[in-house]
């Protein structure tokens, strides 16, 4: 039976992996290497951050979610033609099942497009560290993350319901990861700058 080690390239509250490490220990201990780029999925002009940093050939499985980043639902794994019918085959969905729309299709090729003609785009990034150190300054909890994927956690669902009604209410529109997605204790808004923010 061979070893999976799992990781999440970044996350929206924590600080990137130490992925060069990861491939690193990979030679020696002989394990599949999964990496989820679900918060990295169109940070970067080279598609992922494995990719930036030279290391997909080590990574046996790549998975990214474009919702965290661009918008769309839906999600996808790649893998080399040696895992491809095993995961076809054995992938169980029964949580979480997020089908792909033509509209969703159209909408990840149009944003990845959109990344890959207009490198400027990325060097917006430098919003971020100005809208996390202002979320700091006021006091909300936002965990030492740097990902442009900003959580404020709010750790009691039904504040988070009500809060994200009266957000939506005033246009503000945010995805709330709420129990048992995750913990009750971790439950959070999770907001996402995008171009046109001033």
């Amino acid at each position: 039976m061979r070893r999976f080690y799992y990781s999440r390239s970044a996350k929206d509250t924590s600080f990137q992996s130490p992925l060069h490490a990861i491939v690193e220990l990979k030679d020696h201990q002989k394990f599949l290497l999964f990496g989820d780029e679900a918060h990295s999925f169109g940070l970067h002009p080279t598609r992922t951050l494995n990719s930036k940093l030279g290391i997909t050939d080590k990574v046996d499985f790549v998975m990214t979610i474009p919702s965290k980043g661009t918008g769309p639902i839906g999600g996808g794994v790649a893998t080399s033609h040696a895992f491809k019918t095993r995961l076809q085959v054995e992938t169980n969905a029964d949580l979480f099942q997020a089908a792909t729309l033509p509209a969703d299709v159209a909408a990840i090729i149009a944003s990845t497009e959109m990344i890959e003609e207009t490198p400027e785009l990325l060097s917006s990034l430098s919003k971020v560290h100005y809208m996390r150190d202002t979320l700091r300054v006021l006091g909300f909890d936002i965990g030492g993350g740097t990902s442009p994927i900003i959580p404020v956690f709010v750790r009691v669902s039904d504040t988070l319901l009500q809060m994200g009604q009266e957000m939506y209410d005033e246009g503000v529109f945010t995805t709330s990861p709420a129990c048992p997605v995750v913990r009750q204790s971790e439950v959070r808004f999770r907001f996402i700058l995008n171009e046109s923010a001033d």
